[in-house]
């Protein structure tokens, strides 16, 4: 059986302690490594080829929200999860835009940081519900009755869920048994029929009008 390497970029000794100690009964994963600043992130993530990266924007010497889509540009298969103490709306939106897989602030329980783990090996997204009230408590969204959109289909609502789970145009278009072209085409319409401007703004109000759920 493969186990997933992770790789811990938190300079608190108890976020390191903490994370290896919910892992250590989980035969898939293994904690190969800790880094303190942005600096070495790069050589180790070189050294030792991790699956996923835990990461804390805000504590990372040298790191910011914005970093975070420079890393994810540089290493497209490394699996992005955010663990972090900031809840500020402006950051998380900036973070949850480079493409992220979890993002979870560090109230979260070790039930959450477990279930966002093994979302994330599968390529499914995970964003606990501390982070997604953030979102929608700011009102940087409208409400649904605000819209002037349409109903979404039932074939929309089938793949804004497959969207949300983290699957791309090319999968979903194989589940579905469509070409990507009609996929793409699906995509804009949601996009326009909810108001959104972006994947994540798409999933969010879709969570708000109950259309998807990550339950």
């Amino acid at each position: 059986m493969k186990v997933t390497q992770v790789l811990i970029a938190d300079p608190q000794e108890l976020a390191l302690a903490g994370i290896e100690r919910i892992l250590s009964k989980e035969n898939t994963f293994e904690v190969c490594g800790q880094v303190k600043n942005k600096t070495e992130l790069d050589k180790s993530i070189r050294t030792h080829t991790p699956d996923i990266l835990v990461l804390d924007y805000e504590k990372l010497a040298g790191f910011t929200a914005e970093s975070c889509l420079q890393l994810a540009q540089k290493y497209p298969d490394l699996k992005i999860f955010i663990i972090t103490a900031d809840q500020q709306q402006e950051n998380i939106l900036q973070v949850l835009e480079s493409g992220v897989l979890a993002f979870l602030t560090k109230d979260c329980s070790r039930q959450e940081i477990l279930n966002a783990f093994y979302s994330i090996t599968q390529g499914q997204k995970f964003f606990c519900n501390r982070v997604l009230d953030v979102l929608m408590n700011q009102k940087i969204y409208r409400s649904s009755h605000d819209s002037s959109s349409g109903e979404l289909t039932e074939r929309e609502t089938q793949i804004i869920r497959y969207i949300a789970k983290g699957k791309g145009t090319q999968e979903i278009a194989s589940l579905l048994n469509l070409s990507p072209h009609t996929i793409n085409a699906h995509r804009k319409n949601i996009l326009k029929k909810l108001d959104a401007t972006s994947p994540v703004e798409m999933i969010v109000k879709a969570l708000s009008k109950k259309i998807i759920s990550f339950d």
